[in-house]
């Protein structure tokens, strides 16, 4: 009777392939079988990341934001998901890219105010630039892009939603743009994404207004996709993801590409204006007081 003798595995740092060989011995003879074995999308490691987490399924990725209390935007957080996307954009195996949240009832709420206001005008560039990469590399991915919203998206976390393809939304949480409610400044190249999915009427009032909603009302004005329970939402984005996946090829990432080039031109064309006007609305007096303000809200609600 034949019997498996040994494993030998194997993996190549040019395809990102692993196999798995056989090797069988029976009736005066030996065989063996190669079969592909399933490793992860990620060529880092989670030891290389301290507020992401990540994981993989076949050629999709999933990346979990982890940075208590509220997933805000520090320079470490920013840092870790661009060292993801580049990572994934360079691997031809990996397809879709879902973004969610490890934390309960928060998705993301935007940057985090107190590292802002405590940096000096050097490591604001420095900060900008960061936000700007960020979302430059997610909005401009080849890849099939989803936000499964577990939680509140606020500010930051909205504008990090609206970078990709498709997004689902538990009911019962809140999203929306009120940076303006700061006095912080709002770019044009995150104004389009907006633009792009409930209009530009009505883009302009939402962020004049610095409104927020709730994810029925959301879903209804085209800011979210789709609203499901709370548990529902990682099975709803897979589910939508999978649809997304049938269509393949260059031509759909080509397409993507050029469809999004006018924003990821408008960002290049403008970037050091775009990090002069932030910093000048961050710095301003007004601004200051309005944010400490609200973190000293924040604080007491906590």
């Amino acid at each position: 009777m034949a019997r498996v003798l040994r494993r030998i595995f194997s993996y190549s740092k040019f395809s990102r392939t692993c196999t798995k060989t056989l090797t069988i011995k029976g009736f005066g003879q030996n065989y063996q079988l190669t079969t592909p074995f399933p490793r992860s999308l990620f060529t880092i490691n989670q030891e290389q990341l301290s507020l992401v987490n990540i994981e993989s399924k076949g050629s999709v990725a999933t990346i979990k934001l982890n940075r208590k209390p509220v997933n805000s935007f520090n320079m470490q957080l920013m840092e870790e998901i661009c060292l993801i996307l580049e990572d994934l954009e360079s691997n031809k195996d990996c397809r879709g890219l879902i973004i969610t949240s490890d934390l309960p009832n928060i998705f993301c709420a935007g940057l985090d105010l107190k590292e802002v206001l405590a940096l000096r005008k050097s490591k604001l560039v420095t900060f900008r630039k960061t936000f700007q990469d960020m979302w430059s590399r997610l909005y401009g991915s080849r890849l099939v892009t989803m936000a499964a919203i577990k939680g509140h998206a606020i500010a930051g976390g909205c504008v990090l939603s609206l970078a990709c393809d498709y997004s689902v939304m538990a009911s019962d949480f809140r999203i929306g743009l009120p940076e303006l409610s700061l006095g912080l400044y709002f770019a044009p190249w995150m104004a389009g994404t907006l633009s792009n999915a409930v209009g530009r009427n009505r883009a302009e009032k939402i962020i004049y207004n610095a409104q927020v909603f709730d994810a029925d009302d959301a879903a209804g004005i085209g800011l979210i996709d789709k609203v499901t329970h709370v548990d529902a939402v990682m099975t709803e984005t897979r589910k939508e993801m999978n649809k997304w996946l049938l269509i393949t090829g260059k031509g759909r990432e080509l397409t993507k590409a050029t469809m999004r080039q006018d924003l990821l031109t408008l960002l290049h064309n403008t970037r050091e204006e775009d990090i002069e006007h932030f910093i000048t609305m961050v710095r301003d007096e007004t601004t200051q007081q309005l944010i400490a303000a609200r973190l000293q809200k924040n604080n007491t609600e906590s």
